[in-house]
């Protein structure tokens, strides 16, 4: 998996470098580069993926979701 990983990451592969994170279990990675790449909907299926007992893990994903829309998309509804 590190070995696709630095492959895509060289080769600008931002989705498949987020999916790989994800696979890997590295949700908060996961999700920072999908909102560096401002992919919201992919940091979001990231953000759900850790299990219930890493409430505090998906929670602290959240937060960064929302920080980010608000910040960067001024948008407060969404």
């Amino acid at each position: 998996m590190q070995y696709a990983l630095r492959l895509c990451s060289q080769n600008g592969l931002t989705q498949a470098c987020i999916h790989i994170y994800g696979c890997m279990k590295l949700y908060e990675q996961a999700v920072d580069l999908a909102l560096k790449s401002d992919d919201v909907e992919l940091a979001k299926i990231n953000a759900d993926r850790p299990d219930d007992d890493q409430g505090h893990l998906k929670k602290k994903l959240w937060l960064k979701i929302a920080k980010h829309i608000v910040l960067n998309k001024k948008d407060i509804k969404a």
